[in-house]
């Protein structure tokens, strides 16, 4: 998970007294390491990393053959179920996915929005986030677009899923 890259500029172009880079309109950009680099921060993608989480679970062991689902939306549901307490997916059976507090907090920059509309979800809105810690938010964020990205890996292999389940219980 990187979250930040440094790019090499050419150093002719940035203001020795201020460490400012030429835009290519000619207005100077703030830049923040130094006379040779400019750091970008890409923000983390929950959506993004719970479906492919669910993708690499479903093929690492919660495939149809295993759960016996007799059709999607049992399968849906026993994938929820399964998936739920995975710490490889939402990290709910330790309390943390990334088992590194540091990292839940790098992950959660730019992403409060989320996690308020996934407290209020969870009818835990009127907690303090911050007492509860930052892995505490990363897992109830993971659980909370869980049914989401299970429903997406659902519909985008729905007719691969079908004609497995239809094997099973035919």
């Amino acid at each position: 998970m990187a979250f930040v890259y440094y790019i090499k500029i050419s150093v002719d172009k940035v203001c020795k007294g201020c460490y400012t880079l030429d835009s290519p309109r000619g207005k100077p950009r703030q830049q923040t390491r130094g006379a040779d680099t400019l750091e970008v921060y890409i923000m983390y993608n929950y959506y993004d990393e719970v479906l492919q989480a669910v993708e690499e679970a479903v093929k690492d062991g919660y495939s149809p053959e295993m759960l016996e689902p007799v059709d999607l939306d049992d399968y849906a549901e026993k994938l929820n179920e399964a998936l739920w307490v995975d710490d490889s997916v939402t990290g709910n059976a330790s309390g943390s996915y990334f088992c590194n507090s540091y990292k839940a907090e790098e992950a959660l920059a730019g992403n409060w929005g989320l996690a308020a509309e996934a407290l209020e979800m969870f009818g835990c809105d009127g907690i303090n986030p911050f007492d509860k810690g930052a892995e505490w938010v990363d897992v109830t964020i993971r659980c909370y677009l869980l049914n989401s990205c299970i429903s997406d890996y659902i519909e985008n292999n729905e007719e691969e899923l079908t004609e497995r389940i239809e094997r099973l219980n035919g």
